[in-house]
């Protein structure tokens, strides 16, 4: 398990740093793994998303969420932002990564696990935002059996910098 972990959080690593970029957001957040069912877990989440589209508005993203009972994904994918006024905003987004069960009833029956979200959020006068948002993970029908679960979060996304300044 720790060796699964450890090998999850490297390749998310190895994911992020090239393509960081200076309008690039970091987030937090906290939520209820397996939200509508009754094997609720605490979950935490950290994410990077890349301002800088790949093609059209569509936009890289990579992060990492726990549960309290030690399930772990790691992943990342792609997500747009649609304005609905000045502040309000949804994000979509859709990715893929790799899923360890820790002691955890709930057996998602596959190591890779895709996961789906809609985010509502608002946009803060510094730059960043707040928001609420719904995930599904599945392992579309990969496993045996695919029982998937939901994840309701909220978390808070700030500007980010990785490299420090970028030249012009």
């Amino acid at each position: 398990m720790k060796k699964l972990s450890l090998a999850v959080i490297t390749a998310t690593t190895l994911f992020i740093t090239p393509i960081a970029h200076a309008q690039d957001t970091l987030g937090v957040g906290l939520g209820v793994y397996d939200v509508f069912d009754q094997d609720r877990a605490a979950d935490i989440r950290i994410d990077a998303r890349f301002d800088k589209p790949l093609i059209f508005q569509i936009k890289p993203w990579a992060g990492i969420e726990a549960t309290n009972d030690a399930s772990v994904w790691a992943g990342g994918g792609l997500y747009t932002d649609i304005d609905l006024n000045d502040r309000v905003f949804l994000s979509p987004s859709i990715g893929a990564g790799l899923y360890a069960k820790g002691s955890s009833d709930k057996d998602l029956d596959y190591p890779i696990e895709f996961r789906t979200q809609l985010e509502v959020n608002y946009r803060l006068d510094t730059g960043g935002h707040v928001g609420v948002g719904l995930s599904h993970l599945s392992n579309a029908d990969l496993g045996d059996t695919n029982e998937g679960t939901e994840v309701l979060s909220v978390h808070y996304r700030m500007p980010f910098n990785f490299f420090g300044k970028v030249a012009d």
